[in-house]
């Protein structure tokens, strides 16, 4: 009988190619095996940074909760130094706060720039000289711990204290008389007098007073004059605000080693750095350089320190090599000037100023109603025939005399007593590149992430 070969072979063939179908569902299945496990495994990596990623966001949540608390400790009158020099509790890490779920830590605050700080296995921190200023700028490090993964982490940031932001600022009392005036900008004392500031009989139609001590009204303090003179939040016309010394603090630090080093920088022909090498100066109608915004004129004292109120007087004729070092600068008839000015001691200003380029003066955006009682007192000046003296900021580091017609468009800050008269006003400059804001708002300069470093103590 014959044998159907072609069957046979058809039947054989069929079982060839199934054992190779069989061979690539293995080899296929195999790798989506692969794939699915390393895909698993990817996804469960994700979700473990997702779950980090969250706890470590938690973390730098809380250290900046942490560094705002503690921004907001260093505006309250007085704090600034004493957190710097670490005798708030609190703020030397001292407490432990555990008000964020999870995490515990602690605030350090410090005189200074302490982000290059290498460590205390490194090097001990009574051995560190912090980078900065010590006056003007304080590091706060939070020193934070995961209380369930142990993870820690430290978040730091360097705080600068703000300057001037008012029109007319004294350290000492305020004599404001015959046709003297000032617009736009606060006046404020920082004398704890009760007659820091004398404003008649009636509160002023312009602009806004704040005193640490008494604003006298009617010959009596305001509040003792009447209970509604006295206010927190003083408004033109209506209200002032004295005794106020919880709000402004201690006074602001100048960068008067900053503008020194600009006005040498900037020297031409000696007339922006007027330096008396160990000879008292005493300058009548300084000449005076070709001036900007960005000009800074100075007026040093005998011996190149600064002048430290209230122990330096001014100098007299000679100098002792004591703590009459001070200079004094006159400035008569026909001058001007732009930028930032300088008086390591006495200014006395006189006549009438003689800047010769128009300028449009503008008045800040809260003037009506708030500065002035007057809209029409927020109107733009015009300076052409006004007598302009200064545009810019002026700090004089004892006390100012004024009279005469000079205008001055900007900010004065006297460290001492200031008496200004005749037809002298100030005209507030809010957009001065000299000045910052009121009394002691802070400024964050830098904010880093970092992790522990050996010797640090975490909570």
């Amino acid at each position: 009988m014959p044998i159907d070969r072609p069957a046979f072979s058809a039947r054989a063939g069929n079982g060839g190619e199934s054992g190779q179908g069989l061979v690539y569902v293995l080899i296929v299945g195999a790798v989506l095996l692969v794939l699915l496990t390393t895909f698993v495994d990817i996804l469960v990596r994700e979700m473990r940074w997702i779950v980090g990623t969250g706890k470590r966001n938690i973390m730098v949540h809380a250290g900046d909760g942490a560094i705002d608390r503690a921004m907001h400790s260093l505006q309250v009158g007085g704090n600034w130094d004493a957190m710097g020099k670490r005798l708030i509790e609190g703020y030397r890490r001292d407490v432990t706060f555990t008000d964020v779920p999870e995490i515990a830590y602690t605030i350090d605050v410090q005189e200074g720039n302490w982000t290059p700080y290498p460590g205390p296995a490194v090097l001990a921190e009574t051995a560190f000289t912090p980078a900065g200023d010590k006056r003007l700028d304080r590091t706060i490090t939070v020193y934070l711990s995961n209380t369930k993964t142990g993870e820690k982490k430290k978040i730091q940031t360097v705080v600068m204290q703000t300057t001037l932001d008012s029109a007319l600022f004294s350290g000492g009392t305020i004599t404001i008389g015959g046709n003297a005036k000032v617009h736009w900008g606060p006046v404020v004392s920082y004398s704890t007098e009760s007659n820091s500031i004398d404003l008649g009989k009636t509160v002023p139609d312009f602009p806004i007073f704040m005193s640490c001590g008494g604003l006298i009204i009617n010959g009596k303090t305001a509040g003792n004059n009447s209970p509604s003179l006295d206010c927190d939040d003083p408004i033109a016309h209506e209200c002032v605000d004295e005794y106020a010394a919880d709000k402004l603090g201690t006074i602001p630090e100048m960068p008067i080693d900053y503008w020194r080093a600009t006005a040498k920088s900037q020297f031409t022909g000696g007339t922006h750095y007027f330096g008396s090498g160990n000879k008292c100066m005493s300058i009548s109608g300084p000449t005076m350089p070709i001036m900007d915004d960005n000009s800074v004129v100075f007026f040093d004292t005998a011996d190149g320190k600064n002048f430290e109120w209230p122990r330096d007087s001014i100098c007299d004729k000679t100098y002792s090599g004591g703590d009459d070092r001070g200079c004094d600068v006159t400035f008569p008839a026909k001058s001007c000037g732009a930028g930032v000015m300088v008086v390591m001691g006495d200014l006395t200003s006189v006549g009438t100023g003689s800047c010769t380029n128009p300028l449009q003066l503008t008045a800040p955006s809260n003037c009506v109603g708030r500065l002035e009682y007057d809209p029409l007192g927020c109107n733009p000046v015009d300076t052409k025939n006004a007598g302009l003296f200064w545009n810019g900021f002026i700090y004089v580091a004892n006390k100012l005399h004024s009279n005469g017609d000079k205008m001055i468009y900007g900010s004065i800050y006297v460290r001492d007593s200031t008496d200004i008269s005749g037809n002298f006003s100030v005209y507030f400059k809010s957009n001065s590149a000299g000045m910052g804001t009121l009394g002691k708002t802070i400024v964050r300069k830098i904010w880093m992430e970092r992790g522990p470093k050996p010797g640090e103590k975490y909570p």
